[in-house]
């Protein structure tokens, strides 16, 4: 159901400085800067969040002052009462007196955030380096700079407001079950996951936005003893409905993901929708079988841990590799949201020929030649069915192709390894890409960047390929064959 906590918070700021008056012709130094700011929410805020806590830090930027390293900017910190004001990196009273009385200022209602130069912009990153995907407020007002007996008031009422078409979903806590950030992931048809990328005077938009496609998983941010939190905005701009079924993809990690299809709802901008009983939703995809073949964790016996390779595609309906229900879900490597075609999840992943900006980790360069293994929250096995499960590494893959016999299927286009009286299948489901994909071959993904392994059942040929060849197929949307670990001790 829709939550509609609506709130006007005010609370004004007089911090007056305890040094002893100044001759009246003498500068005001930062040390003698009173701020008499009033920071309200605006009455069309609908959110979680329900009032200013303490710690909750407004950034305020000038917009005529010039961009420097390290940034100039006022940092408000609410103290449980009032807002307490200082100046940083190095901005002055006389800075602000000159520089055309407008100011903007921006709120975060999740975690830390890092101020940096960058280009012509102060760009904001959370602690792991990349964009805050969740909503923020931001204000832009007139300001005001008394100065008196060596001391300057700076004064201003700042409207804080979600930008438009933001909604929120909130997930219940339950117990201590959910106590972590960066744990929890939530996908939605048409929603955007968003950020507030950056400031950038002398715009039309002061606060420049980061969006990744809709579809996306947003990530969910613990508010304080509730529950988890996940924003992004509506792609269709009027209002977002349910359709078709409409499905939610929610993601604890180390847990298998679980699942819900709703009809007959509407969200509008700046809705907020409670998810009760999320524990009780069906499993994403289920468990699949899966068979000893001779591989072990890093194809090396003295690891003592066997590999169970699964009977089938992650999110395929079916082994038999005859059907297109064997094909199971395409991701780009490293994303956990799959493409939509061969589908019914209609998660609005691009479609050929779009641009690329969904994809996540490609997005903002994490994976590279000397970070090369996928993190368990990039490894969509483990996102999809939980501990034990994941994507194979290159050498485990290679692995599969000398410890068990190897054969071709003409007649469904399969690969099929055999060990003992086990044999697993892989469907020769092709690729998605920009432009189309061939289901002559058989590519399937490794967590290890930026290597898949292809099959052509015609030439009979298995062998390894790096995602950098001839074009970046990083971008390429593949199968995944997940494993499971099991100690042998």
């Amino acid at each position: 159901m829709i939550n509609t906590h609506i709130f006007i918070c005010a609370f004004v700021l007089l911090v007056f400085s305890a040094c002893s008056p100044l001759a009246t012709d003498q500068e005001p130094s930062a040390d003698n800067l009173v701020f008499n700011i009033r920071v309200n929410y605006d009455s069309d805020t609908k959110a979680v969040k329900t009032g200013w806590v303490t710690g909750d830090v407004v950034y305020a930027f000038f917009n005529n002052v010039e961009l420097s390293d390290p940034p100039k900017y006022a940092r408000l910190t609410f103290d449980g009462t009032n807002w307490m004001g200082s100046l940083q990196g190095g901005l002055t009273v006389s800075d602000l007196a000159a520089s055309g009385k407008t100011m903007s200022a921006v709120f975060f209602p999740f975690g830390s955030v890092n101020i940096t130069k960058t280009a012509l912009t102060y760009k904001f990153t959370g602690d792991n380096g990349l964009p805050i995907y969740t909503y923020y407020l931001s204000a832009t007002a007139d300001y005001t700079v008394d100065k008196e007996n060596g001391l300057a008031t700076l004064s201003a009422t700042l409207n804080m407001k979600i930008p438009e078409y933001y909604v929120q979903f909130f997930v219940d806590k339950s117990g201590e079950k959910y106590n972590n950030d960066f744990t929890y992931r939530l996908i939605a048809h048409d929603i955007r996951p968003t950020a507030c990328l950056a400031y950038h005077p002398g715009t039309t938009d002061l606060f420049d936005e980061d969006q990744l496609d809709p579809g996306q998983p947003m990530w969910g941010y613990v508010y304080n003893d509730e529950g988890v939190a996940f924003s992004g905005k509506i792609y269709s701009i009027v209002s977002w409905k349910y359709v078709n079924p409409h499905r939610l993809v929610f993601f604890e990690l180390g847990s298998p993901a679980l699942t819900k299809v709703f009809t007959n709802k509407t969200m509008t901008s700046h809705a907020s929708v409670k998810l009760k009983n999320v524990s009780s939703w069906e499993r994403a995809v289920p468990e699949p079988k899966a068979s000893f073949m001779g591989v072990y964790k890093d194809d090396k016996s003295s690891t003592n841990i066997k590999l169970y390779w699964a009977d089938r595609n992650l999110g395929a309906t079916s082994a038999d590799c005859s059907s297109t229900d064997s094909y199971g879900f395409f991701f780009a490597w490293g994303e956990i949201s799959p493409d939509k075609r061969n589908t019914d999840w209609d998660l609005n992943s691009p479609y050929p020929g779009e641009t690329y900006w969904y994809w996540y980790w490609g997005h903002n360069n994490k994976y590279n030649s000397t970070y090369n293994s996928l993190e368990p929250q990039d490894d969509a096995a483990f996102a999809y069915l939980g501990d034990g499960w994941r994507m194979p590494t290159a050498s485990e893959l290679q692995g599969l192709k000398y410890r068990a016999s190897i054969s071709f299927v003409e007649t469904d286009k399969s690969c099929k390894f055999t060990r003992s009286s086990s044999s697993v299948y892989f469907p020769s489901a092709g690729t998605r890409n920009q432009y189309t994909y061939d289901t002559n071959y058989g590519h399937y993904w490794t967590s290890t960047y930026p290597y898949y392994y292809t099959f052509h059942s015609a030439s009979q040929t298995y062998e390894r390929r790096s995602g950098t060849e001839l074009s970046n197929k990083m971008f390429w949307r593949m199968p995944i064959r997940p494993i499971k670990e099991v100690a042998s001790y």
